[in-house]
């Protein structure tokens, strides 16, 4: 059974993620943002082929009506390499929408968007959960990154609490990176898939 490790959120607070991607982008013709999403997670693991015999298969999912929903799967490669495919839609019982105080200091071009985040992907060995991957900055631990799904595009700027905003989200899944002072979708480089045991 996945653990509750994994959150599903309207929020737009921080967290720890292990996400990589490839994209293809449509024009931002409206001022709201706009194009295609992520449709797959392309991802290679910090020294993977170390964990061959501890991962065979990596899911995303979801939490609802108390049990855990798989949406999508893929097969760990022995060199610690694997694409997943993502799902082309959220089921809306899993999307949430931002408080009013979460919208504080914000400039959201389209207040009616919902969302849900996803923290991490979840390997698993022989059908039982074998630890998490997350995507970070292994040399200082400064930028992280969180995949977010959004039932349609929309631009999130201006500042609250301890961070500046800078988001250009795609209707689809979008990949955040975020640090102690900013959160962007503007990919800063540097960051690493790394997987972590249960015992880590």
């Amino acid at each position: 059974m996945l653990k509750k490790r994994f959150l599903q959120s309207a929020a737009l607070a921080g967290a720890v993620v292990a996400v990589a991607m490839t994209a293809s982008c449509g024009k931002d013709d409206d001022g709201k943002g706009g194009g295609q999403g992520l449709t797959e997670l392309v991802v290679a693991v910090k020294n993977g082929s170390e964990y061959a015999s501890q991962i065979d298969t990596v899911k995303i999912a979801s939490h609802r009506d108390g049990r855990w929903v798989v949406l999508a799967a893929a097969a760990y490669g022995s060199e610690g390499k694997f694409t997943l495919k993502l799902p082309a839609s959220v089921d809306a019982a899993y999307l949430g929408e931002l408080r009013d105080e979460e919208k504080v200091g914000l400039t959201i071009t389209d207040q009616t968007f919902k969302l849900a985040r996803f923290e991490q992907l979840y390997p698993s060995k022989d059908g039982r959960e074998s630890g998490s991957l997350r995507y970070y900055d292994t040399e200082e631990k400064r930028m992280w990154g969180i995949l977010y799904y959004v039932d349609k595009a929309v631009k999130i700027t201006g500042a609250q609490d301890r961070w500046n905003y800078d988001l250009d989200l795609k209707q689809g899944w979008n990949l955040i990176f975020f640090s102690s002072s900013e959160k962007t979708t503007t990919d800063p480089g540097g960051l690493e898939w790394v997987y972590e045991s249960d015992t880590h």
